[in-house]
């Protein structure tokens, strides 16, 4: 047994290591920032008209979402009394994004909240959210809700008001 052993030592002290570097070249094609981030409205956000009179109730709103206004402030039906647009429809925004096909971008939807004249306007459907773009055209739509509420009745006018949102993109 002690023989074997010395062999085995004897073995293990002759045995030479050895190692060599490599090197190996990557070709690195770099197109950041080639394909800029485009964005197109393809449907503005518009508001039927909106009617305030002696009924009308303080609180009462119309919706911009592509959807008929059927529903009041309180939950009833929508009636002159508890909606600026009973049984219309408004139009929700809708943006087109175009850039790198399967690129990640993150799309915010904003607005502050405006009043102007008796009105305020908000988005109910705002924030921000991340979105692939397609493989094949490397396109994607997002939308943007929209409501006009009336504030306060002693300050409507009659015409046109007025309001601003904004849809941004960004490639992650």
């Amino acid at each position: 047994m002690k023989k074997t052993l010395v062999a085995l030592s004897m073995l293990a002290a002759t045995s030479v290591a050895n190692a060599e570097t490599f090197t190996v070249d990557v070709d690195v094609d770099v197109t950041l920032g080639e394909i800029l981030l485009q964005l197109t409205q393809t449907q503005a956000m518009a508001f039927p008209q909106v009617k305030v009179d002696e009924a009308t109730q303080e609180g009462s709103y119309c919706d911009a979402t592509d959807g008929v206004n059927t529903r009041g402030f309180n939950g009833l039906n929508a009636n002159n009394s508890n909606s600026l647009c009973p049984g219309l429809a408004g139009a929700r925004s809708l943006v087109e994004f175009t850039g790198v096909p399967n690129a990640v971008i993150s799309v915010a939807r904003t607005a502050a909240t405006q009043d102007e004249k008796g009105m305020r306007f908000t988005v109910t459907n705002g924030g921000t959210s991340n979105r692939t773009l397609s493989a094949d055209g490397g396109t994607t739509s997002v939308g943007l809700n929209g409501r006009v509420t009336l504030q306060d009745k002693d300050l409507v006018e009659d015409g046109i008001v007025s309001f601003t949102y904004e849809i941004s993109a960004a490639y992650q």
